[in-house]
């Protein structure tokens, strides 16, 4: 793939070009390794840092208070969902697609390896860099998958659901190999090893390797993990012991049955009919695999290149068509910005920190303002309903994302992980969920499809969302009833991490087709942005949750999971009673 192509971002469709991964386009095997290798480093980081931030000096962290370490947990993960917004408008702007990807990469890259020096300036520097570099690679990334097919291409759904399996192929890989080195070695081992995952993203960027090499490449890494685990789990039900002479023995036998299984998908798989429609033999379930099922949530032919490729030059026209970028939008959006960053910072307790995502989320609330006042009044009723899920959305993801904050410190505080003598250190347990995901995504694809008529509606789906969502914190917070009498079973986290996982599959594949199905036509992109900002207001409050976390004082646990459990079940009972309503207003829509 090179860079002296077309630097407007879209790249030339081949329509007979069937030499990627199962018969798709070459670049795809390109930006599914990229992209697997960026998320692995995301997710790597993301798996440490909240410990880092807590422990103690003596155990190598930073030693912030709770409340501290939430605000910079929330504002980190907030911002990874607003920064796309200017990286996409960067790359339709001034850089196209294909450099903002290597400039977000290297930039990514840079933040992991500042972090690796014991410094404050170089760990708040890194959680700059990476958040703006991610804003720059993760919207363009996903806009070249599109550009690889044209709209009629059968082809697009399925690619871009083997393109989203390699984001919980890198979720998943990376608490085992980051999470590892930072709790075992050092945390600056696995901020490092995040690094190094988001070079060797850039390299494959650059320089492709074929689908051979990176399948060897995964299968080594992960033979090496489970190889060191086998050993370690047969030598300690022995004598609780480590072995080295085991470690590599369970290495070798790992590595020759992940060897086998690799080699058996390859050859099945590299030589593929040149058919493009997914159709075909072995086609239906690999788009069926986690990502945006599109044809499975009911979305519209015409309508799936919205999905997959909201493009922000359509976000610009939008403005120039309803007449949004006037005075009165932009004094909206200034004016509501500056009265957002005022209260965070009076406020918050932390200054320009607790100021800058309540001044972002004002700038672009008021920008909404200003451009939905030109909407007619079928197109208002339609994004009203938007933003009704939007905040129903946003309280499953603040939710949701406390994987990575509360229920983290859960795991490593009040968690029992020993098993057979084997310490399970706390950030493994973020690799659940994306192993659930790729488990039970194909299934829920296609209990859609198998109800057919009798189908839950996208309103539906969404109070199914945050329902289980609700019985997960109901759980743990039964759990952390049980922590007075020592550490509890992980196999609790196990089925609070199996409900979200659920409550994930009902609600987040639905959320982008009901967006660009409700969506007025020359909307889509903008409300596909605005969507992403509900994600983003949801790991804020999830960061901010983290404050409230107390192992110490007896039933803070229970009100705190408890209180968590009762908002995102009070949300389910709205949102079922709310959804007549809402299937009144938009019948064809929901």
């Amino acid at each position: 793939m090179s860079l002296a192509a077309d630097e407007t971002g879209a790249s030339p469709v081949a329509l007979n070009d069937t030499g990627g991964i199962g018969g798709h386009p070459r670049g795809l095997t390109t930006l599914f390794y990229t992209e697997m290798w960026e998320r692995f480093s995301f997710y790597g980081m993301k798996a440490l840092l909240v410990l880092y931030m807590t422990k103690s000096v003596a155990e190598g962290g930073l030693n912030f208070s709770e409340s501290y370490s939430g605000l910079i947990a929330a504002t980190y993960f907030s911002s990874v969902y607003w920064t796309p917004l200017i990286g996409g408008w960067l790359a339709d702007k001034v850089f196209g697609a294909r450099r903002a990807v290597l400039i977000g990469g290297i930039v990514i890259a840079s933040g992991h390896f500042s972090m690796v020096f014991h410094t404050m300036p170089n760990f708040y520097a890194g959680l700059i860099l990476i958040a703006a570099g991610t804003g720059m690679l993760k919207p363009n990334v996903s806009a070249m998958v599109g550009d690889l097919y044209t709209e009629e291409d059968k082809r697009r759904d399925a690619g871009f659901s083997i393109f989203y399996m390699g984001i919980n192929l890198g979720a998943f890989i990376a608490p085992l190999i980051c999470g590892n080195l930072g709790e075992k070695v050092d945390w600056h081992y696995g901020f490092a090893a995040a690094g190094i995952g988001m070079v060797l993203g850039i390299i494959q960027y650059l320089l492709p390797f074929t689908v051979k090499v990176n399948l060897r490449l995964i299968v080594a890494t992960v033979a090496f993990v489970v190889g060191g685990l086998l050993e370690r789990l047969f030598w300690n039900a022995v004598y609780c012991t480590p072995g080295p002479i085991l470690y590599m023995i369970g290495a070798a036998i790992a590595a020759f049955i992940l060897g086998l299984i690799a080699t058996h998908l390859f050859l099945k798989y590299r030589k593929r009919p040149t058919h493009t429609t997914t159709d075909a033999p072995n086609g239906k379930w690999i788009y069926l695999i986690h990502g945006y099922p599109l044809k499975a949530v009911g979305v519209p032919p015409s309508k799936r290149r919205e999905i997959v490729k909201p493009d922000i030059k359509e976000t610009r026209d939008i403005a120039g068509e309803t007449g949004g970028v006037d005075v009165v939008t932009i004094a909206l959006a200034v004016v509501v910005g500056i009265i957002g960053f005022a209260l965070g910072y009076v406020y918050g307790g932390a200054g320009v920190l607790s100021g800058l995502f309540p001044g972002v989320a004002g700038f672009f609330a008021g920008y909404l303002a200003g451009v939905v006042r030109h909407l007619s009044g079928d197109e208002l009723k339609r994004v009203l309903v938007i933003f009704i899920l939007f905040v129903f959305s946003a309280l499953f993801w603040m939710s949701f994302e406390q994987a990575s904050t509360t229920l983290t410190l859960f795991a490593d505080r009040l968690t029992d992980r020993t098993f057979m003598c084997l310490e399970i250190k706390a950030s493994l347990f973020q690799s659940i969920e994306p192993f659930f995901l790729i488990i039970f995504a194909p299934a829920f694809a296609w209990l859609w499809i198998r109800l057919g008529r009798r189908e839950p509606s996208s309103p539906a789906k969404f109070a199914y969302g945050l329902f289980f969502a609700g019985v997960s914190f109901a759980v743990v917070a039964f759990a952390s009833t049980l922590t007075g009498a020592g550490k509890v079973s992980p196999l609790w986290l196990v089925l609070v991490y199996l409900l979200q996982t659920i409550g994930e599959l009902c609600l987040s594949p639905v959320g982008l087709s009901t967006v660009t199905k409700l969506s007025p036509a020359r909307m889509v992109g903008l409300m596909m942005g605005v969507w992403f900002l509900s994600i983003s207001i949801g790991d804020y409050f999830a960061g901010l949750v983290l404050g409230l976390f107390n192992d110490k004082a007896e039933g803070a646990l229970l009100r705190l999971f408890g209180i968590v459990a009762l908002v995102t079940f009070a949300a389910a009972i709205v949102l079922a009673l709310l959804t007549p309503l809402i299937k009144k207003m938009t019948p064809r829509a929901t």
